[in-house]
């Protein structure tokens, strides 16, 4: 957190900080998984079948390749879920997206401005599983921020309101100069 630790004022107190559900990184992992677990099938093989394969050493070097790549995208998938994240202060929230490995979004807003969070849930597994989207809409011409995949919404949403009721004024008044 230390680049969010930059942005926010020395005296500005961070109040939480909302992680994605695990479900945004699912898919990704999932498919190095089964890369990895491919590849474990395909020593199996070459060690079952070594003796009909004249280039087992080129055979071993491909599949310890995948799982060597494997590795590493689980990971990367893993740091990239970890990075996505909405932190909220006394003041302002901010919401850090992290597309890729070298793509990062930054959006703030102050409390004060908030005037709705709202919460979506679409789907069965969203549903169940309790996660769906938050929209922060905010007044003037500020754009609305939107948290994906977000842990139970409806709740999230109502705490950003609480947040909004409690430190919005704080924020509302110091930038009146009152």
């Amino acid at each position: 957190m230390a680049e969010i630790k930059d942005l926010i004022a020395e005296d500005e107190k961070i109040v939480e900080v909302i992680y994605r559900h695990w479900v945004s990184v699912l898919p990704a992992m999932s498919a190095w998984i089964f890369v990895s677990i491919l590849s474990l099938v395909g020593f199996y093989f070459l060690g079952f079948y070594s003796d009909q394969i004249k280039s087992t050493g080129a055979a071993f070097m491909v599949l310890s390749g995948l799982i060597l790549l494997s590795v590493i995208f689980i990971y990367v998938s893993y740091w990239i879920y970890r990075q996505n994240r909405l932190i909220i202060t006394e003041e302002s929230a901010y919401l850090v997206t992290q597309n890729t490995l070298f793509s990062r979004q930054i959006d703030q807003f102050g409390l004060h401005r908030l005037q709705e969070a709202t919460a979506k849930q679409q789907g069965f597994f969203a549903t169940v599983m309790d996660f769906g989207d938050v929209v922060a809409e905010t007044a003037g011409d500020e754009k609305n921020m939107l948290f994906k995949y977000a842990r139970q919404p409806r709740e999230l949403a109502e705490r950003i309101m609480d947040y909004h009721k409690k430190y919005g004024m704080v924020g509302k008044d110091t930038a009146a100069g009152v």
